[in-house]
Parts: structure tokens; sequence; C-alpha cells
């Protein structure tokens, strides 16, 4: 079983929640607000595309809210701020999942709509000093892969472990594994533009889903546990990698 350093912090570039209903959405035009208690910085209708996308800030990370005919996506990202690496993570995994489970769970016990599939995905970050310690980490976190750090680059691996949920429902756990090294220049003041900031990261893209081959409306009772569920797998590959 792969296992992590316990020295290592995940840091959140993006947290999602993901329903699926066949009941209708109009009722949803102040879920911002709703979650939040406050009134969202924008509120943009697609009437075309049948999307209301609402976004605002929440704490130091971007709420986004779209509401579509047959989804609905929650969404946390980072801020645009002055502070270079703060734009491409809000913090910490185990602070910002606590926060955005408390955003989203109370909202899950009542949704106002029937939901027929859940997904909760992310984007985590590990900071590595250079690209070698990266694939290093990689090796730890993925061990059914062998890196050859010296003679290989731009290597990503996918894959689906299902799982069955103790709700006797298939969850898809995929995982995607990358190093990505980030570079960043627009909107730096001169000085840091000079220094032009730079940092290599273990890249960790999840999407841990109830299966679509499930057509049937989620119990209520059902709903916030399978969605603990997948949280829970989330947090196996944070701390285990590949498992």
């Amino acid at each position: 079983m792969a296992k992590g350093d316990d020295e290592d912090v995940w840091k959140v570039h993006s947290l999602r929640l993901t329903v699926f209903t066949t009941s209708s959405t109009e009722g949803l035009t102040n879920l911002w607000e709703d979650l939040t208690g406050e009134e969202p910085e924008t509120d943009e209708v697609r009437r075309r595309e049948g999307v209301r996308r609402q976004t605002g800030t929440w704490g130091h990370a971007t709420l986004t809210v779209a509401v579509s005919n047959r989804r609905i996506d929650i969404t946390i990202n980072p801020q645009l701020t002055q502070v270079p690496e703060y734009r491409l993570y809000t913090g910490p995994y185990k602070e910002e999942e606590n926060n955005f489970l408390g955003l989203v769970r109370p909202w899950l016990e009542s949704p106002q709509v029937a939901i027929t599939r859940i997904a909760y995905a992310g984007t985590l970050l590990l900071e590595a000093k250079d690209r070698d310690a990266a694939y290093e980490k990689f090796g730890q976190y993925v061990q059914s892969v062998h890196i050859d750090r010296k003679n290989c680059k731009e290597i990503t691996y996918r894959v689906n472990r299902p799982r069955q949920s103790q709700h006797a429902i298939e969850l898809n756990r995929i995982t995607n594994w990358s190093v990505i090294r980030a570079e960043m220049e627009n909107g730096l003041t001169e000085d840091q533009k000079s220094e032009k900031p730079t940092w290599t990261f273990l890249n960790l893209e999840f999407d841990h889903n109830t299966a679509p081959e499930h057509k049937e409306v989620l119990k209520s009772a059902d709903v916030v546990p399978i969605f603990n569920e997948l949280v829970c797998l989330a947090n196996e590959n944070a701390q285990q990698g590949e498992v």
C-alpha cells in the first residue's frame, strides 16, 4: 500500500460537489445566498444554455455555484490576490475540506431536488523542491507505476478503481496523477515579475462519484452518507495514494 510522508501537506486548488437531479432546478435561484447567508458578487444567467452561475468571495476562496437544468455544481477555487502562491491554492487540504464540508453538507440534508447521482471532486497540490523530488513523491503515492525519473517527462497516470458503496451502489474512484510546474507572471508587481516565481507540484485530480448506471433517485436518508463515503475515498488517496 502506498503511503505519503506524515509531513506531506496537500494544498487545495479546487473542491467541487456535483449533484444530478431529475427534478426542476428553477427554484434554486438564490442557492449561493442559501449556502452562505450573503449575496453573491456576480449573478450570470445564460438563458440559451439554461445555466445560472453565481460567484463571490467565501473566506479566502472564490465560491462558484452553477445551476443548470439537471445539474448543480458547487466549487471553490483560489482568489486572484497579490500573493502569487495563493492564486494556485486556497490552503491546506484538511482545513479547506472541513470548511467546504461545513458549507455543503447542511444543504445536502435538504437539497430541494431529487438527486440521482452525486460526486465529490477536486485538485490537490503537493509542493516539491524540484522535478526529481516531485517524481519521487509520484512513486511513493502511485506504486503500481515505475517512474524512470531520468529519461521520462510529462508522466500522467489515470485510473478508476471502483468500490461498492455500503448502500448497494457502485462508486467510481477516479484519480489522475501528474507532476506540474507552475509559473506566474500576469497581475504581479514589477518586483515580483523580476523574480518570476515558479513552483513544482505533484498534482492529484480526483473525481469520486456514484456510477451513471444508477438511474433511480437516491433515498434522501442515503445522500449524505454516500457523500461521506466519497469524501473518505478522497482522503485515503491524499494519505495513502493509489488505493
